[in-house]
């Protein structure tokens, strides 16, 4: 077409991208068929809006890149080596249409993306294309000048929930002679018969000057999160009138997606309330709750398939968690983010960062699955202190003052006509308070795209086994380190009667401590019948005192009869080892007598807390508030045998 008047605009042209479908699948091959433009007329903008036609035309559409078959099939328009997921083996134009034929990659991770495709759910195709020139129509539309695209090349096809709008900004000279678009405008006293009379040959542009058009600079990045930010206001708006009005989420989302402006949904909605009458109005608090309880169960869900794919032989999976089981980390972020296919279109970091944000629940998610990790690994072995510590709940920090009760005064003859006489029950006391251990630990945008299910299900399980080794340092430490008690005597003393001489496990050692016990005093001087229960030994005398226990040996003579034999339990701790391989003790059960105290906060064990929310990742902190106390010297023996 020979124009006149040209102007030879120069623009700078992005990679734009248009909306095709998925036309037939073959699954032996992997490979379908999309089309990717019928050159339909699109409203887009630059410096102004505009309509364009994409020509459908051998001589409008470069085909050297399919030839070669480098356009590649992304996800998200994401040209990144981990998101291509196959490659367009080729283009054709057939019926004044465009189509593509796509190979996907085998890879494994792409087999779910494959099959949805294959059953429909992923069936939007946005294609990348480049144009380099584009010639304006005489006629207008609604006002609005029409470009058709006379020379564009495809770039990339990507697979896409929604496609990305695309648009232009005015570039400098410099700029334009790297990537030029020529715009020709015609001039619009040429008549009819002289354009049907002009050949191909003529339609080759004049040489004519390029003329910059110098336009104020475009912050894309600024214009697409205003618009992020108005489509999520008004999502929002909506979905709380609907709420407000009980009626379901449905016809919400059905609104949403429907472009419905919130002054035009909310009229909408005063006509669905006279449809139905005055039943709404009782049915609203119904379902406010439907939709809480749709969100527990979501979370808990999600909460189980982490768990269960992190350890699947700690934990199970139910049916709840059964619909998430096949999900990584970043589709569940994507859930968050906005739903799962209106959220294809972002970007990785895009999707992590809309699912940290202080509105989501995501983190939430991630804090259930990292506690219940660390609670289970926390509960799952019993410490070997348990028979001779008493645990509480405590409720501030503040020094606890732990009584340790003398015996009921003795009983008294009481004569016929005498009166009863009152008694006193003695009291000692002994304080200790609760202290907080802490750790931090983050949960990075990197965890979440990277899967990484150790830093959710591992790793706090092994702060819940570093919880009850905390536990255990403290228990076993009152032991070693021989605290002075508030008579000022040290827990093991001569004036406690419960230190023995020293004499390895063997019959006149344990006889000496089994009478030292039995043989304690309250603190009004009688008989308190302390009955030992168990050695507690350092791992290197386990298995003397297991021996000197042990029911299997037959005596020959009454000399050798053991008459500990059966009666003693062994409780061995490698902490015992530290402080001497040879000393050992014996304890007296916590039903007895109360020696030792472990308190925790509210009775509550290791927890984690969400510390900060950012961005680009969530920090945990895991304290467990704890207090370990000494109660009474009574019910402890110690032999201070050193081999």
């Amino acid at each position: 077409m020979t124009i006149k008047d040209k102007e030879n605009f120069c623009i700078q042209a992005p990679l734009l991208d248009t909306r095709a479908a998925v036309k037939s699948v073959d699954s032996e091959k992997r490979t379908f068929d999309v089309i990717v433009s019928t050159g339909s007329r699109g409203l887009r903008g630059y410096w102004e809006p505009y309509f364009e036609e994409l020509e459908i035309s051998r001589k409008a559409v470069r085909m050297d890149r399919a030839k070669n078959k480098s356009v590649a099939f992304l996800k998200n328009h994401d040209a990144s080596i981990e998101n291509q997921i196959g490659v367009v083996e080729k283009m054709k134009i057939e019926e004044g249409q465009l189509i593509a034929t796509i190979r996907m990659s085998k890879n494994e991770k792409h087999n779910d993306i494959f099959r949805d495709i294959q059953d429909g759910i992923l069936r939007n195709i946005s294609v990348g294309y480049r144009v380099y020139r584009y010639d304006e129509l005489e006629e207008k539309q609604d006002d609005i000048r029409v470009l058709r695209a006379t020379d564009w090349e495809p770039m990339e096809v990507s697979l896409v929930a929604i496609p990305f709008d695309g648009g232009a900004v005015v570039r400098s000279q410099e700029d334009c002679e790297k990537n030029k678009c020529e715009v020709f405008t015609t001039r619009r006293d040429v008549n009819l018969k002289e354009k049907e009379q002009m050949t191909i040959k003529e339609e080759q542009p004049e040489k004519v000057e390029d003329k910059i058009v110098t336009a104020p600079a475009i912050d894309q990045d600024k214009v697409r999160g205003e618009g992020i930010e108005a489509e999520q206001k008004r999502s929002a708006a909506i979905l709380g009138s609907v709420e407000k009005a009980g009626l379901e989420l449905v016809f919400a989302r059905k609104l949403i997606e429907g472009k419905v402006s919130i002054e035009d949904a909310r009229e909408q909605i005063i006509d669905e309330l006279a449809k139905r009458g005055d039943k709404t109005e009782i049915q609203t608090p119904q379902k406010v709750e439907v939709v809480r309880e749709e969100k527990v169960t979501l979370r808990e869900g999600m909460t189980g398939a982490i768990l269960h794919r992190g350890n699947p032989e700690l934990f199970k999976v139910d049916e709840n968690s059964k619909r998430f089981a096949s999900m990584s980390l970043l589709d569940m972020a994507r859930k968050y983010a906005g739903g799962y296919e209106a959220s294809l279109e972002l970007s990785k970091s895009e999707v992590v960062r809309r699912a940290f944000h202080s509105t989501s629940d995501f983190p939430n998610l991630l804090l259930d699955a990292a506690n219940k990790s660390l609670q289970k690994e926390y509960t799952q072995k019993e410490q070997s202190f348990e028979p001779f510590v008493r645990r509480t709940s405590l409720s501030d920090f503040k020094l606890k003052n732990t009584i340790r009760l003398g015996d009921a005064p003795a009983l008294e003859l009481k004569n016929e006509t005498g009166e009863i006489k009152k008694g006193t029950i003695s009291e000692g006391k002994e304080t200790y308070k609760l202290a907080t251990y802490a750790k931090g630990v983050m949960i990075s945008r990197e965890t979440i795209i990277n899967d990484d299910l150790d830093a959710l299900v591992r790793v706090p399980g092994m702060f819940g086994r570093r919880a009850k080794e905390k536990e255990g340092d403290l228990v076993y430490a009152i032991l070693t380190s021989n605290p002075t008690m508030s008579d000022g005597d040290t827990l093991f003393h001569a004036n406690h009667g419960n230190l023995g001489t020293a004499g390895a496990i063997a019959e006149t050692a344990v006889t000496e401590a089994d009478a030292g016990m039995r043989l304690q005093t309250g603190l009004d001087g009688l008989l308190v019948h302390i009955e030992p229960l168990a050695f507690v030994v350092p791992v290197a005398l386990k298995v003397v005192a297991e021996k000197f226990v042990s029911v299997n040996m037959l005596a020959a003579t009454s000399a050798t009869i053991n008459p500990f034999a059966g009666k003693l339990k062994v409780i061995a701790d490698p902490r015992l080892d530290a402080a001497s391989s040879t000393v050992w003790y014996m304890v007296a059960s916590k039903d007895q007598v109360d020696m030792i105290e472990l308190g925790t906060l509210d009775g509550q064990g290791p927890m984690f807390n969400m510390e900060e929310t950012f961005a680009t990742g969530v920090k945990f902190e895991v304290a467990y508030d704890i207090g370990v106390g000494l109660i009474d010297h009574r019910g402890f023996y110690k032999n201070p045998y050193s081999g």
